[in-house]
């Protein structure tokens, strides 16, 4: 043991090793933490994990181990609470309210790019969809191109109508 503590010879002080004489670890729980965590941050452990990942068979396993209805239903679910947390972190830093009629539920805000030049930027990155909010997100919130944050109606109607009906009603 690490710690050279004596604890009882427990389940709640040791993992469980069937190949060990009295079917327990050699070291607590703690000190196996500890060695794990130091061992996983190794590049010579990485490279293992990568190579062992990329064998045909294990990727056919895991594709299989995906495709099953329960494991596809519980990942759609987490990602879909994921991108929604992204979502609604990256709306409440550019304000969290559209900008021309003050629509506040996030199920109807998005992001705008305010020179109208999204789609542009969009194939420029690579990414669209909720890939844009994790893409704004990891590069800091970026000011260029300048972002704002409108609804789907205000947003569509500058699209579609080259302005918002609200922007012309407050004229």
């Amino acid at each position: 043991p690490q710690c050279k503590k004596v604890k009882l010879l427990i389940k709640e002080n040791y993992y469980r090793d069937k190949s060990s004489c009295n079917g327990f670890s050699g070291w607590c729980i703690a000190c196996e933490k500890v060695y794990r965590k130091k061992a996983h941050q190794t590049p010579e452990y990485r490279k293992q994990r990568r190579e062992y990942y990329h064998r045909p068979k294990v990727k056919e396993k895991i594709r299989k181990y995906q495709q099953r209805p329960e494991v596809k239903e519980k990942r759609t679910k987490y990602v879909r609470i994921r991108q929604r947390e992204i979502k609604i972190e990256v709306i409440g830093h550019y304000g969290g309210i559209c900008a021309c009629c003050g629509e506040d539920k996030i199920e109807f805000l998005t992001l705008d790019h305010i020179n109208n030049d999204g789609s542009a930027h969009r194939r420029r990155i690579g990414v669209s969809g909720g890939a844009f909010y994790r893409w704004v997100r990891n590069n800091g919130y970026p000011d260029d191109p300048p972002l704002q944050v409108l609804c789907w109606n205000c947003n569509s109607a500058k699209v579609y109508y080259g302005g918002c009906p609200h922007k012309k009603e407050k004229k």
